[in-house]
C-alpha cells in the first residue's frame, strides 16, 4: 500500500505512464490558506505555512518537543537519510520527503535495469520508511517550481538535500544538441522503466532539433523503427545484421552496458521483467540489430564491473566483435592494481575464444543447425566494442537533416604514467553509418540549484533566492561531512563558513559515483553530523 502522499502517482494504461492528480496544487494553496498559526490570521500565501501542517499522520502523533525535518529527493540517498532520521530521534521524528517526481525512489525505480530485480529489492526497505507515521511523501513538488530553499528552512529544524544529479556530462561534439535520435543514457533508461517524463505529453525538446510536442518515446520510437522494411525484408545479404541500422553508446560504465543489453537482449526475455509496456512495444519493432560500445581508452582503463560485463557478452544470439583490446606493460601495471578490471579484461579474452570456436564451426555448413546459429537468422544481433576511440562528430541523414545518420570517431592512444593514462587523437578517423541512435553515457552531473528554477517567489518576483552554495568545478554543494559550507570572501577573513539548518547527503554531496548501497554509508555522516549539531543547538529554532 502507497504511504500517505500529497502527489500524482504513475500508472500504467496501455503501457504507457500516465499521472493522475490525487490533490491539485489547487488544494494545496486552499489548506495552505486554511492553516492559521498560532493565535494569528490565516496565511496569506501557501509559502507562509508550514509543510508540515499538511501532514495527516501528524496528528496522530504526539507533540513532545517534535523534531521537524524535510529531506528534498526520494532517491536511495534521500530515503536512508530520512531512515536514519528516524532511527536517531524515535518518536519525536516528523519527516517530510520532498521530490519532483509523482513517484518516489529516484533512480532506483527508473535507472536500474528491469532485469535487474534483484538491486531494485531495496524498495521494500524503502517502502517501509514511508509507511511510518512519522513520515510524509509529498510527490509532484520540485525544487525551484513549486517551493524554494528559503521556503523551506524557517519551518524545519533541518533540510536535507539528496535531490542527486538531475543532468548528464556532455561529449561537446557537434550535432549533439542539435539531432533528434542523440539523447543521454540517464533519459533512455528512464525510458525503458517508464519514467512519466520520459513518457508524457510535456518533455523537454530542444527547439533547436526543429521538433515540436514530441515526447521522448516519440523520438525513440522513430529512431528504432524508422529502418524496419530495410532490414527486415529488404536484407540480401548472408548476413541479415549488414544492412541493419546501429546504435552506438559512448561509454563504458555499467548504465552503458544496461543500455546495450536492453537493445540486444530478446523481447521474448524482456517481456518477462518488469519494463515499461510502452517501450517493450517499440523494441518488439526495433529494427536496431548491432549495438557498437565506444570507449576512449583501453580494457584496462574500463569502468564496468566483471558481472555486468559477462552478462552482455554472452547473450544468446549476439555475435560479439572487440577491437583495439591489446595492453601494453603500463596497461598491465593498471590491471594489477584493480581486482575487477582484471576480471573483465578476463571477460572479454574467454568470450573472444568462444567466438573463435563458433567461427570455425561455421566453416563447416552440417554445423550450423547443430550450434543454432545460421548467416539468415534474422534475430541474430552483433555487439562490437571498441576501445581509444572517441566522438568527433555527431553527422545527420542524407534525406533528413534534423535525424542522426552517423558517427564520426577518433582513434586514440594512451600516453601518462600508470593509474593517469589519459587518451590522446592519432588523428585518424573512423566512420560508423546508418546510425539510429547514439547515447551518451560518459556520467551524471549535479546542477545548481538556480538551474533549477522555473517559477517566480512571491517574496522575490524576479527569482527565488539563491540559497545553496554550488561547487562547478567539482559538481557537488561543499560541505564538511555533510554539513553545507559557503566560502567567506578574502576581504571578509577568507575561510568559510556553515549554513545552519542545511545539510546534503548522496551525489550531490560527494559526486555521481559509487552504488545504491553506497548512499547508506554516506547518510549516517549526513545524519550523524545533524545529530552531533542538534546536541550543540546548532539546529534552527
Amino acid at each position: 500500500a502507497r504511504p500517505r502522499s500529497r502527489s500524482l502517482v504513475a500508472t500504467r494504461r496501455g503501457g504507457t505512464a500516465s499521472m493522475a492528480a490525487v490533490m491539485s496544487r489547487r488544494a494545496l494553496a486552499c489548506l495552505f490558506a486554511a492553516a492559521r498559526p498560532r493565535g494569528g490570521a490565516p496565511f496569506a500565501s501557501p509559502r507562509d505555512a508550514p509543510l508540515r501542517w499538511l501532514s495527516s499522520a501528524a496528528k496522530d502523533l504526539p507533540a513532545r518537543d517534535p523534531r521537524l525535518f524535510c529531506v528534498v529527493g526520494s532517491g536511495p540517498a534521500g530515503m536512508y537519510a530520512a531512515d536514519r532520521l528516524l532511527t536517531h530521534y524515535g518518536a519525536s521524528a516528523r519527516v517530510d520527503i520532498l521530490d519532483k517526481s509523482p513517484v518516489p525512489f529516484g533512480l532506483v525505480r527508473s535507472g536500474v535495469a528491469p532485469d535487474h530485480a534483484s538491486t531494485k529489492s531495496v524498495v521494500n526497505r524503502f517502502e517501509g520508511v514511508l509507511s511510518d507515521p512519522r513520515v510524509c511523501f509529498f510527490g509532484n513538488a520540485a525544487l525551484g517550481r513549486d517551493v524554494s530553499v528559503d521556503d523551506l528552512t524557517p519551518r524545519y529544524h533541518a533540510v536535507v538535500l539528496a535531490y542527486g544529479a538531475t543532468g548528464d556530462r556532455t561529449l561537446d561534439v557537434p550535432g549533439e544538441d542539435t539531432l533528434r535520435g542523440a539523447i543521454s543514457a540517464r533519459r533512455f533508461v528512464g525510458w525503458f522503466n517508464g519514467d512519466p517524463e520520459a513518457h508524457g505529453d510535456d518533455v523537454e525538446t530542444s527547439k533547436s532539433r526543429g521538433a515540436k510536442n514530441v515526447s521522448l518515446h516519440d523520438e525513440i520510437t522513430a529512431c528504432l523503427t524508422r529502418h524496419r522494411d530495410v532490414s527486415d525484408d529488404a536484407c540480401t545479404h548472408d548476413d541479415p545484421k549488414k544492412d541493419a541500422p546501429t546504435a552506438v553508446i559512448f561509454g563504458l560504465g555499467n548504465v552503458a552496458l544496461d543500455c546495450a543489453r536492453v537493445l540486444l537482449r530478446d523481447v521474448n526475455d524482456l517481456r518477462e521483467t518488469d519494463i515499461c509496456a510502452a517501450a517493450l512495444q517499440t523494441l518488439e519493432r526495433s529494427a536496431v540489430k548491432k549495438v557498437a560500445l565506444i570507449g576512449r581508452r583501453g580494457v584496462a582503463q574500463a569502468a564496468f564491473s566483471p558481472k555486468e560485463l559477462r552478462e552482455l557478452l554472452n547473450l544468446p544470439d549476439v555475435d560479439v566483435r572487440v577491437y583495439d583490446d591489446a595492453v601494453t606493460d603500463l596497461d598491465e601495471a593498471d590491471l594489477e592494481a584493480s581486482r575487477p578490471r582484471r576480471r573483465a579484461r578476463e571477460a572479454i579474452e574467454k568470450r573472444k575464444a568462444k567466438g573463435n570456436e563458433t567461427n570455425e564451426m561455421l566453416q563447416n555448413g552440417d554445423a550450423l543447425e547443430s550450434i543454432g546459429v545460421g548467416r539468415k537468422n534474422k534475430n541474430r544481433k552483433e555487439l562490437s566494442v571498441r576501445f581509444l576511440r572517441s566522438p568527433s562528430k555527431l553527422v545527420a541523414r542524407d534525406d533528413d537533416a534534423t535525424s542522426l545518420g552517423s558517427v564520426i570517431l577518433e582513434m586514440n592512444e594512451l600516453s601518462g604514467p600508470p593509474g593517469k593514462r589519459r587518451a590522446v587523437s592519432t588523428g585518424a578517423t573512423e566512420t560508423i553509418r546508418n546510425v539510429a541512435l547514439a547515447l551518451r553515457s560518459v556520467g551524471y552531473r549535479s546542477k545548481p540549484l538556480e538551474e533549477h528554477f522555473t517559477v517566480k517567489s512571491h517574496h522575490e518576483p524576479d527569482r527565488f533566492k539563491q540559497s545553496v552554495p554550488f561547487d562547478a568545478a567539482r559538481g557537488v554543494v561543499p560541505n564538511a561531512f555533510g554539513r553545507v559550507t559557503h566560502a567567506v570572501a578574502p576581504a571578509m577573513g577568507g575561510g568559510e563558513w556553515q549554513v545552519p539548518g542545511l545539510y546534503v547527503v548522496g551525489w550531490l554531496k560527494r559526486g555521481p559515483r559509487g552504488i545504491i548501497g553506497d548512499n547508506l554509508i554516506d547518510a549516517e555522516e549526513t545524519i550523524g553530523a545533524l545529530v552531533a549539531d542538534d546536541a550543540r543547538g546548532k539546529l534552527r529554532k
